[in-house]
């Protein structure tokens, strides 16, 4: 995924419920959220008002990301909850260095899988991460990527910005890696 310009960061899908409220857009659905990620911290007075995620700066939308990359727990949640207090009270606060800090406070087993910038990844990992959270089939064969052209098509010309601008970031990455797509037949 492409966020903030960093294309190796991960997000783990178990923040599912309230991930595009924290890095995206705050919406009417903010309240669920805010519930959900105060249930997994077990801070039941836990309030996302105030706090505006498209107002973000990039180094405050990657610190974010950051810390929902790591695999969902109690640290992690209450990291998140801490985070999102700290920029509902002063939105223009800095972090250079929050992550370095929440880091070290992770869990051992969440620091081996961390989503920093020097993490390396192989070129079709973006791709193939994407295409299994859509409903879009891809299977890597070597160094060319098999997908239903169509369906992915679909995608790039759909109605939701972010899906499509982390596909052309995870396509070019491909390219200039130099792996190929090939069309793959619905059914085949």
């Amino acid at each position: 995924m492409n966020l903030c310009g960093y294309p190796s960061l991960r997000l783990n899908p178990d923040w599912g419920p309230c991930m595009h409220e924290l890095l995206f857009h705050t919406s009417r659905y903010a309240e669920t959220a805010a519930h959900w990620l105060g249930g997994q911290a077990r801070q039941a007075d836990f309030s996302l008002h105030g706090y505006r995620a498209q107002c973000l700066t990039p180094a405050q939308r990657f610190h974010m990301a950051t810390l929902l990359g790591f695999p969902l727990s109690l640290e992690a949640a209450r990291a998140v909850c801490w985070r999102v207090r700290q920029l509902a009270r002063a939105p223009d606060l800095a972090c250079a260095d929050c992550a370095a800090r929440h880091y070290r406070h992770c869990p051992r087993h969440a620091r081996a899988r961390a989503p920093f910038r020097g993490v390396e990844l192989a070129p079709y990992e973006p791709f193939l991460s994407l295409a299994a959270r859509l409903p879009l089939r891809a299977e890597l064969r070597g160094r060319e990527i098999e997908v239903c052209f169509r369906q992915l098509a679909r995608w790039l010309d759909g109605p939701n910005p972010v899906i499509r601008a982390n596909l052309q970031d995870a396509l070019s990455f491909l390219g200039a890696h130099r792996y190929r797509l090939r069309d793959r037949k619905i059914g085949a």
